[in-house]
């Protein structure tokens, strides 16, 4: 595990490869985070302005996202001298769409259970006159659902990255056999996952807070660091995620 952290310093194009993520990882940010500045306020219509903004971003952000899944595909298939993959605007763009629709799918599909758990809940409990216990019940069964999609999410992801299906995050079975190949080693990274994953979001929101008095120039110099941050951990995540498979 500790060759996710260094692993990528050994391919000879890291830097040109890591830095061509990273510049279009910023433009796709910067679009987003520019959008975020001129959200709308409660009860009020978004502009048009945001609205471009913020749809612009989002088609952007496929970009990076198709790549982190082209970074999973090929270490996965790669056993030993990484040679990291260099992007590709259509194809990862592709692929990111695939991905954005393959969570749409399991996120619509979860929602709707949700729901109709919530309404049978809800006249169950009503009959009883216990609403409140029927709440807390609820909230547990969200929690659950929740904590264990958050579990299977490197299974998933490993399961698109080599199948591109549209049904990948709902491929419960198959993630399961997967994990159980070597449970101790899947958790631990995706304990490393997660861990890792809050300590840069939480790096990135301390570094916007402070750039946040500076505007505009603020924003752009956050989101650059950001950025910048993103081409090394665009790997390390990517390693992680096609390694938690044994």
């Amino acid at each position: 595990m500790k060759e996710a952290f260094n692993f990528m310093f050994k391919d000879n194009m890291f830097v040109k490869k890591a830095m061509t993520y990273a510049c279009v990882a910023f433009i796709a940010n910067f679009i987003s985070n520019y959008a975020n500045t001129l959200a709308p306020a409660p009860n009020t219509m978004p502009s048009i302005k945001y609205l471009l903004f913020f749809f612009v971003g989002a088609i952007l952000m496929l970009i990076p996202s198709g790549y982190g899944m082209s970074c999973v595909k090929a270490f996965v298939e790669q056993k030993e001298n990484y040679v990291i993959p260099f992007l590709n605007i259509k194809t990862n763009f592709i692929l990111g769409l695939k991905l954005a629709v393959s969570i749409i799918i399991m996120s619509l599909i979860f929602g709707l259970g949700i729901t109709i758990t919530a309404i049978a809940f809800a006249f169950l409990f009503s009959i009883i006159n216990a609403v409140n216990i029927g709440s807390i019940i609820l909230g547990i069964v969200v929690c659950a659902v929740i904590l264990t999609v958050v579990f299977y999410s490197l299974a998933f992801c490993y399961i698109f990255a080599t199948t591109e299906k549209f049904t990948s995050f709902i491929q419960f079975r198959t993630a399961t056999k997967l994990i159980k190949g070597d449970l101790k080693h899947y958790t631990l990274s995706t304990l490393l996952f997660i861990g890792l994953s809050l300590l840069v979001g939480i790096a990135g929101a301390v570094i916007s807070s402070l750039l946040s008095f500076l505007g505009l120039i603020g924003l752009i110099i956050a989101t650059l660091v950001i950025a910048i941050i993103s081409g090394y951990t665009i790997y390390l995540y990517s390693y992680l995620t096609a390694k938690s498979i044994k």
